[in-house]
């Protein structure tokens, strides 16, 4: 529908007015996301001042929306530019040890997991992980347990089901340390031990060699976070640095995968309690691999812990190996230029979308555009006040073709509801 023919049948078409924006605020919105979309600057300062009640919807639309052609080379430059700006002012900020700066779950850590989750991320994840978790899957009903009260409980019920009543030797309401020193339970834990330990090297194993597989994106990142943690702790250790690099690898990555295969599409449907459990305790092994080992928590974990002392060598090698991948300055330069010289770049958007984006700057503008005559603050200042969020029903999709106000005589804004 031509914005002429919109803007004659409007009350006719939409009844409800107000929800829809007519000409001119799609001119304005074409404006303002091509100026978000060209200059990742804007979107890495909204990331760093928003809440995380906030953060998670206004990655939707960063990462899925603003630079949804996930096969366009500028947008994905543009877009790891806007995440190595985050990345660097956050470490500029910090003021936390080289251990801990990048583990705390903060906007920029949304933001880290939400770009793993983008097509390459997903593919990856899903090729380098299904066979594995598949085939855990297959085998049901093999219980692979060690937490030694579980282990415990479930033998007493066992006995019970099998003989209609409990030994007195065994009560019911013991402590860890009383279930652990059980020599019936530390003949089931034992060999559960040595299969997990083969579980998880198998896991490890796949994972480093699919070293090529990984997303240029994901390897990028990894690299700024070692340099910039470089030059944030020049005294740190590679042991340290390689902590960090794993906090974004295997924490924000492969690790939720490993544990929710489901949300990923690695698999249909939440996977057998079983194997949930065990998929469970093999991301727990990697995270303490990937990082510096806690077991304050789950003391019971300790006796995995020569699975963490005898892979640290290799897991650091294939963290610094992650991060040899090169840069793209000269071609994001020519990057930029494209994205802001494409013919009619468009992306597809919702209302809410917009909306939400809209009201999330308007409340942050002062932080992000206190200069008046800046263009942020221009289109800004001319679109308030934002409109608020509709109904489900209501919350159509648009081809929002995008327009640089300040080089581009805007002769048709295109709107198909």
């Amino acid at each position: 529908m031509e914005p002429s023919e919109l803007d004659g049948n409007w009350e006719e078409v939409y009844p409800k007015e107000g929800h829809y924006p007519d000409n001119r605020k799609l001119q304005q919105y074409s404006n303002l996301f091509f100026l978000l979309q060209s200059e990742p600057r804007h979107i890495a300062a909204l990331c760093r001042l928003v809440s995380l009640a906030e953060i998670d919807t206004l990655l939707q639309t960063v990462m899925f929306t603003l630079y949804g052609n996930q096969g366009e080379s500028s947008e994905e430059h543009l877009l790891l530019t806007m995440i190595q700006s985050v990345l660097s002012v956050q470490l500029e900020e910090t003021t936390k040890g080289v251990d801990s700066w990048l583990h705390t779950n903060t906007p920029v850590s949304r933001v880290m997991i939400t770009y793993g989750r983008r097509g390459p991320g997903q593919s990856y994840l899903k090729s380098v992980l299904a066979e594995r978790i598949n085939s855990l899957i297959e085998h049901k009903d093999l219980n692979l347990e060690i937490n030694p009260l579980k282990v415990y409980e479930q033998m007493i019920n066992q006995i019970e089901d099998e003989t209609g009543s409990r030994p007195d030797n065994l009560p019911r309401g013991v402590t860890l340390e009383q279930a652990a020193a059980n020599p019936d339970v530390q003949a089931i834990v034992a060999p559960r031990l040595t299969m997990l330990m083969e579980i998880a090297n198998s896991f490890l194993l796949t994972i480093i060699e699919s070293i090529e597989s990984v997303p240029y994106g994901i390897r990028w990142i990894c690299k700024q976070i070692r340099s910039l943690t470089r030059r944030k702790y020049p005294d740190a250790t590679d042991y340290s640095i390689c902590s960090v690099i794993g906090g974004f690898f295997f924490l924000r990555f492969i690790i939720p995968a490993i544990i929710t295969p489901q949300a990923y599409m690695i698999v249909e449907g939440v996977p057998p309690k079983n194997p949930r459990n065990t998929l469970t305790l093999i991301a727990k092994m990697l995270r303490n691999l990937a990082n510096k080992p806690s077991y304050a928590r789950e003391p019971y974990l300790m006796v995995l812990n020569p699975f963490a002392e005898n892979n640290k060598a290799r897991m650091n090698a294939f963290l610094n190996n992650l991060c040899e991948v090169g840069d793209f300055d000269d071609t994001l330069k020519t990057d930029q230029y494209m994205a802001v010289s494409r013919k009619d770049p468009m992306i597809h958007i919702t209302l809410n979308e917009l909306y939400n984006t809209h009201s999330l700057l308007l409340r942050y503008i002062d932080a992000l555009s206190p200069d008046d005559k800046e263009h942020l603050r221009i289109l800004a200042d001319e679109l308030s006040p934002a409109p608020p969020q509709v109904a489900r029903k209501d919350n159509r999709t648009t081809e929002l073709h995008l327009y640089n106000r300040w080089e581009t005589t805007v002769h048709d804004i295109k709107a198909r509801w």
